[in-house]
């Protein structure tokens, strides 16, 4: 079965009752130990390999996670989807528009699931007013808060990319795209951040470590693409001045990234600081020749006398921020990321044959009812026989007859 139907499967199970408790009851302090029961133990218990790093005195044996909670295999499908949807996004060439696209789809689809694991464990945690997972766990709610930020800002960027691959960019929506981008970095940093604090996230994996580098450099390179599509809309437009300083600011971006890129060469920044080192070396050509197209049309303005049609050069804090627009949807249903497997279960159900819980009370309620009416009639039918043998005995009859 697929990892779908495997999904709607334990689902099926635990609307039907069938979710297991995560730990047995405690034994009274007060009970002797000759005459305290038995620990109770779940009939089902699930395993699986974790990317947590756990300490050898603790339930977790190289790197094994075991529960009997049909909520966190449940849980666990849904990440193997997730993982699934990544390694679709890694498959594609990223070379034209179409495979930008896809990448998105199947990010956006990844991050889904994430938010769906996140959103459904928070909400139990609510319920049971206590943690549904332990606390090294590598599937925590700030575990899943990072990754479900980390993908929908490669998703976000995803989209920009799609587009930037146009013979003829639309600047004001890549803009717009790069803009909403750099929130999202943010986000991730501000995860890892707070992770610096009380290590929910860090401590849960060695390989999420290196991801605080990564979203800072990619967070200041999409600001500078930002600012560069800005220029280009100004330059569209004849507004030199805020042209040359939408360009000044964006090659600041640029220059800060490819800065950090070569300070941090633990985190593997190599194939994004060749990026930003092109990128800006491109800025700074157009923006020298931007300078000296204003510099000479306003030597051409003050020799013929003419008032100049030229505005000024803003500085950067003088520059309105770009709004950005977001195209990632995660709040779509999770049926849509399940594909058939839904659609599987409800045309071949598992408990077909089993009554629904309201038919099942129905059914009690007739059952006992027959069982009343069956008592009455027994209970009249003794009666009867009592009297007819009394009625016999009194003319000397034997009771056979009855």
């Amino acid at each position: 079965a697929t990892y779908q139907e495997y999904h709607c499967c334990l689902q099926e199970c635990e609307q039907r009752g069938m979710t297991t408790n995560a730990a047995a009851p405690a034994a009274p302090p007060a009970a002797a130990a000759s005459s305290a029961a038995p620990p109770r133990t779940s009939p089902v218990q699930l395993h699986w390999q974790s990317a947590a790093v756990v300490s050898s005195s603790s339930s977790n044996v190289e790197g094994m996670d075991s529960s009997p909670s049909l909520s966190w295999e449940r849980w666990n499908a849904l990440w193997n989807m997730a993982v699934l949807e990544v390694y679709q996004a890694t498959l594609q060439p990223l070379n034209n528009k179409p495979s930008w696209s896809k990448a998105a789809s199947f990010l956006q689809n990844a991050a889904t699931l994430v938010r769906a694991m996140h959103s459904q464990q928070q909400q139990q945690q609510q319920q049971q007013q206590q943690p549904v997972v332990q606390a090294q766990s590598d599937m925590t709610l700030p575990f899943l808060q990072m990754w479900q930020a980390i993908l929908v800002a490669l998703s976000q960027r995803c989209v920009y990319e799609s587009l930037a691959c146009a013979r003829k960019p639309r600047h004001l929506l890549l803009a717009k795209l790069a803009a909403a981008a750099v929130p999202l970095y943010n986000e991730c940093e501000r995860l890892f951040t707070a992770d610096g604090e009380n290590s929910n996230v860090s401590a849960n994996s060695i390989t999420v470590r290196s991801w605080s580098d990564h979203v800072r450099a990619w967070g200041m390179y999409m600001s500078s693409c930002a600012e560069h599509h800005q220029a280009c809309i100004h330059h569209d437009r004849h507004q030199n001045g805020l042209e040359i300083a939408r360009l000044d600011l964006s090659i600041r971006f640029g220059t800060l990234c490819m800065e950090f890129c070569e300070t941090n060469v633990t985190s593997n920044l190599l194939a994004l600081q060749d990026l930003v080192e092109q990128h800006t070396t491109n800025l700074q050509q157009r923006y020298q020749q931007a300078l000296q197209d204003y510099e000479a049309e306003k030597q051409a303005s003050s020799g013929s006398g003419k008032k100049s049609k030229l505005q000024p050069i803003p500085h950067r804090s003088e520059l309105p921020e770009i709004r950005g627009e977001k195209l990632v949807n995660v709040d779509q249903p999770i049926d849509k990321v399940l594909g058939e497997g839904p659609k599987l279960l409800s045309a071949n159900p598992m408990f077909a044959n089993l009554l629904s819980p309201n038919v099942r009370r129905f059914v009690d309620m007739f059952h006992n009812e027959m069982d009343k009416y069956f008592f009455q009639m027994t209970a009249i039918a003794e009666e009867r026989t009592e009297s007819a043998r009394k009625a016999l005995a009194s003319v000397h009859l034997p009771h056979s007859l009855t």
